[in-house]
């Protein structure tokens, strides 16, 4: 007799990661698409694909924004992880009581808490930055030098050998608070965009041992699945 076959723990949990990346993806496509921000739709379905989220989905989610009414809400939510550390949740719903009910369990689950307004963001500046893709090192340089005549905050040269990149491959991240990302995207718009992103920066960092950062990794991958 021929024993049924069960997935590893493993997989479980890859397919649970892959499933919570594709909704974050569809729900901010979904966003940006009722928004009309062309620039932000095509970023975040070039950083779909990058993360491994097929173009089916992508064009299946576009095709029902554009055959849908259906609308979704930007909420920021404040709360403490595991050891007490502060969180900041963006979240994307139809629905604000079921979404603050669902973060509430599953913080409260993982040794955490949702938080009133304030209770967080004091931890945290709201940052944005831009992401460029120049192959030629004399362009790049020239990136470079233009974004640190801007007054940006900080200028990051990255490796994108991680991401798939030919050896060598590098990209220049410009780091600028999230009220000048639109003057500083203008500013470089010569350039080639590959990525932009608005998040909270922490403003100081908390080391944890193995015990805590095991217990912060399930809280956050629980949130990620969240829907």
């Amino acid at each position: 007799m021929r024993n049924k076959a069960t997935p590893s723990a493993a997989k479980v949990k890859a397919d649970r990661l892959r499933n919570a990346i594709s909704t974050k993806f569809v729900k901010l496509i979904r966003v940006a698409h009722r928004d009309g921000d062309e620039t932000r739709l095509e970023t975040f379905v070039k950083e779909a694909h990058k993360a491994g989220v097929s173009k089916a989905v992508t064009d299946r989610a576009l095709d029902r924004m554009r055959n849908s009414a259906g609308l979704l809400e930007e909420m920021l939510y404040e709360g403490t992880l595991p050891g007490g550390i502060c969180c900041i949740i963006e979240a994307l719903t139809d629905k604000k009581s079921r979404t603050a009910q669902d973060l509430r369990h599953v913080l409260s689950e993982g040794g955490g808490a949702l938080g009133a307004s304030g209770v967080a963001m004091w931890a945290f500046e709201r940052k944005a930055f831009l992401e460029y893709e120049e192959l030629d090192a004399a362009r790049r340089d020239a990136l470079i030098e233009h974004a640190m005549d801007l007054e940006v905050d900080d200028v990051e040269v990255k490796d994108m050998k991680e991401e798939g990149a030919a050896d060598g491959a590098e990209s220049v991240r410009v780091w600028v608070a999230a009220s000048k990302l639109t003057s500083l995207r203008a500013a470089l718009s010569g350039y080639t965009l590959i990525n932009e992103q608005r998040c909270f920066v922490p403003t100081s960092a908390v080391e944890l041992d193995a015990e805590a950062r095991e217990a912060h990794d399930q809280v956050v991958e629980s949130l990620l699945a969240s829907r």
